[in-house]
């Protein structure tokens, strides 16, 4: 939701101050990100003048993390649906659980992906797997998303693999 994004923004601008070495993002044990609220973007079809103040809280949250001078890490165990997707593209490293599942869905919503995120995907996977992704809504597995670059790698636990990554980082 509008307020969701509000607070990863607020919490994003406090880790980029703090001393920290790296940053982890990771979801409950259910869900990375299963995007951002259904009923919320879908009251923005009909809704053109909040589009804009929900795309700038978005872009608030992830453009930030995405250029803190602090490393980051995805650390995706279970659905990265729409803004899931967007929210691990800006983290500088992403790791996918065996029971992740990722989706760049809007298309099915009717709606665009904002062009920032649009420019990540296509940076992580190239043009043809991002247009795949993007027209058709389909669901891949982690096996997929390490095999067109939208994860580093493909592991059996991302947590765990985030968290020793992040230990390498600080010890470097």
């Amino acid at each position: 939701s509008l307020d969701d994004w509000d607070a990863l923004a607020s919490a994003v601008a406090k880790v980029a101050a703090s001393d920290a070495l790296a940053v982890i993002v990771q979801g409950c044990s259910l869900a990375f990100c299963a995007g951002s609220n259904i009923k919320e973007l879908g009251g923005l079809v009909e809704n053109a003048s909040g589009r804009a103040p929900f795309r700038k809280a978005m872009r608030k949250a992830m453009d930030p993390l995405h250029t803190m001078r602090i490393p980051t890490i995805a650390a995706v165990d279970g659905d990265c649906f729409g803004a899931g997707v967007a929210l691990a593209l800006a983290c500088d490293v992403r790791f996918g659980g065996e029971r992740a599942r990722f989706a760049v869905t809007p298309a099915k919503l009717g709606i665009s992906y904002p062009q920032e995120d649009v420019a990540r995907l296509i940076e992580a996977v190239g043009r043809g797997q991002a247009a795949r992704l993007l027209f058709g809504a389909i669901v891949i597995d982690t096996p997929e998303a390490a095999r067109i670059g939208l994860i580093q790698q493909a592991v059996q636990s991302a947590e765990a693999a985030a968290e020793e990554f992040a230990a390498a980082i600080a010890a470097n």
